[in-house]
């Protein structure tokens, strides 16, 4: 009789498309066969270690993960066998159920050697004791449908995967065609939270030195405080992306983001340009109370960021490109009117180019140093935004004396650790963060330096 009904139950069974449908109809045998209140279908979660109810009955709230070791289905689980006794003799059990359940059997699911999940159900606390036919009937169902099980999760994750995937590529066509970052950046962000189910995300790019930062469904963006001594910080210096699936433990998590938005597990990954600098960062989290990212969301937005970060970094070339040609014209035009006049003065050359490319270059200060080797000092001829009187350099005084020390250009990204002389950097430290310096030379001789700073705000010079 036993042999028939299998027969019988894989052929209805087989008839089912979804795993949940499948998961229904076996919840609804156990309870049958075995005259239970309560049953249960939990899948192994490798993500997390722990079991994730897929469908159950009877039971008056919504059962949480179960870790391995805790409640019969955990011990099943641990043990991988097979376990009989009363709910309230197991351990790290769920105190709303121990004055409810009584008799229980807890069955995993193995199938090629590994832990697929676990089924159980069980009676009301005071009735019968399950009989061995009825511990014989649970392992029989768990070990019919187990590998329908394993097919159909397969071929399941297998679609949601390739579509996921097409989707990305079919978005990098159309990210190449923005027609500037901006658009990009707000395509970007809300096909990420589309295509991982996210509440809410935000997404920033470093280009043209200046930074772009977009959120998308974020109730309080981040402050810039927050942003320098949280999780996005790390990710933006080490250019490695991180998966948390519970924010609120990490060690870097920012308490006052959290209770603002109800952050519950959140991906970051940097965008890098062509050298493997990163240029930019996307972070997407679901709320607190949601399902959790897992491993093979994580792998998929890693690769839906690199998509992105090749587009932003052609945008970013293209720009670059667009500017060297402003740059350039405007350095053409502004030589060919002056040398078209009849006196030409070559300092006030080299200050009308200043003026003129400051802003392109998205400077906020400018000097222009004649070197006078009588003296061995840089006089200042020149000067922008600064709001008191530039002093003479000597040699490898600030970037100025630097370029002139080594006849060629000096680019530092942070003047306070690159700058060697202590008087420079205590000067200017404070107000330069990043610096570049040009020696203008003639004949292997040095006639002066053009030098450009930016502030604390802005990315530094490359």
């Amino acid at each position: 009789m036993s042999c028939e009904y299998f027969r019988g139950l894989c052929k209805r069974a087989g008839s089912f498309q979804s795993t949940k449908e499948l998961a229904r109809f076996v919840v609804d045998e156990l309870s049958r066969l075995t005259d239970s209140v309560y049953a249960m279908i939990s899948f192994y979660d490798v993500d997390t270690n722990s079991l994730l109810v897929e469908c159950s009955r009877g039971f008056p709230f919504k059962i949480p993960p179960t870790h391995l070791g805790h409640g019969p289905l955990g011990v099943a689980m641990e043990r991988r066998e097979t376990v009989v006794g009363e709910y309230g003799d197991f351990s790290h059990i769920l105190p709303q159920l121990a004055e409810r359940v009584g008799p229980v059997i807890a069955v995993p699911m193995v199938f090629d050697g590994g832990i697929v999940g676990a089924i159980g159900v069980g009676r009301s606390k005071g009735e019968r004791p399950y009989t061995e036919d009825d511990r014989k009937m649970v392992e029989g169902l768990s070990c019919t449908v187990t590998p329908m099980f394993v097919h159909r999760r397969y071929l399941s994750d297998s679609v949601t995967r390739n579509r996921r995937i097409l989707a990305i590529n079919s978005l990098f066509a159309r990210l190449i065609q923005s027609k500037d970052v901006e658009r990009l950046m707000d395509d970007a962000l809300s096909h990420a939270l589309r295509l991982f189910h996210a509440d809410a995300g935000g997404i920033s790019i470093e280009t043209g030195g200046k930074f772009l930062f977009k959120t998308l469904n974020i109730r309080r963006p981040p402050t810039k405080d927050e942003m320098r001594s949280g999780i996005a910080n790390d990710v933006w210096k080490e250019g490695r992306g991180v998966l948390v699936r519970n924010y609120r433990e990490h060690p870097k998590a920012v308490c006052s983001f959290y209770e603002d938005n109800k952050v519950g597990s959140i991906m970051l990954e940097p965008l890098l340009g062509g050298n493997k600098r990163t240029i930019g960062l996307i972070a997407i989290y679901r709320e607190e109370g949601r399902p959790l990212f897992l491993l093979d969301d994580h792998n998929l937005f890693k690769l839906f960021c690199h998509q992105v970060g090749l587009s932003v970094n052609q945008k970013m070339l293209m720009s670059d490109l667009e500017l060297q040609v402003v740059v350039r014209n405007t350095v053409f035009e502004t030589i060919e009117a002056l040398l078209s006049e009849h006196e030409v003065d070559p300092h006030q050359l080299v200050v009308s180019l200043i003026d003129k490319t400051l802003g392109l270059l998205n400077a906020d200060f400018a000097g222009y140093h004649v070197w006078v080797p009588a003296r061995g000092v840089l006089e200042p001829y020149h000067q922008r935004g600064f709001e008191f009187q530039l002093p003479p350099m000597r040699l490898g005084e600030g970037v100025a004396g630097m370029a002139v020390a080594k006849k060629d250009v000096v680019v530092v990204t942070s003047y306070e650790n690159e700058v060697a002389h202590e008087d420079a950097r205590r000067r200017y430290g404070a107000l330069v963060r990043s610096a570049i310096s040009v020696p203008l030379i003639y004949k292997g001789e040095v006639l002066g330096t053009i030098s450009l700073g930016r502030g604390p705000d802005k990315p530094p010079f490359e």
